[in-house]
């Protein structure tokens, strides 16, 4: 796995961009089985971490958090940080000095001898080459694309 460097805002694409979880409006979201699997602020909904939108009130102002690095978003009390390793939540990163779920994509490959055979590297993905959408929806399922020659 070789990650986006933090001084580069991408966002993701399609969901080989977010090694074990999927893209959604840009954004790398988790797979969870329980929201113990999630980062700060994100509830499990159908084994995806999702922000909840109205979660149980934790603070109103960073000053009633614990931690006086703490910062409250959300009604949520996140973790200050200087590096990902301050993050307490296995599935936050360090964003900007604050403790958040993990959005980043990765680049799965640089060249086509970093994926599997059959395989091309394409936008930092190992995509399978494609003549239409029946070769894509065999291999990946329902609603899979073949756009550029390529399954999405």
């Amino acid at each position: 796995m070789i990650v986006v460097p933090d001084d580069e805002p991408l966002m993701c694409t399609i969901d080989n961009q977010c090694f074990e979880g999927v893209c959604r409006e840009g954004l790398c979201l988790g797979i969870c089985e329980s929201s113990v699997d999630c980062g700060t602020g994100q509830i499990c909904v159908a084994n995806i971490c999702e922000t909840e939108l109205q979660p149980d009130l934790e603070c109103y102002f960073n000053s009633d958090c614990p931690e006086a690095t703490d910062t409250c978003i959300n009604a949520t009390c996140h973790q200050g940080c200087e590096m990902d390793a301050d993050c307490a939540n296995a599935a936050d990163f360090c964003d900007a000095g604050v403790c958040r779920p993990d959005w980043r994509p990765f680049v799965e490959c640089l060249f086509t001898t970093d994926c599997a055979d059959g395989f091309e590297c394409v936008d930092g993905g190992c995509r399978l080459s494609c003549t239409d959408e029946d070769a894509c929806v065999e291999s990946y399922g329902a609603g899979s694309t073949c756009e550029r020659g390529f399954c999405q």
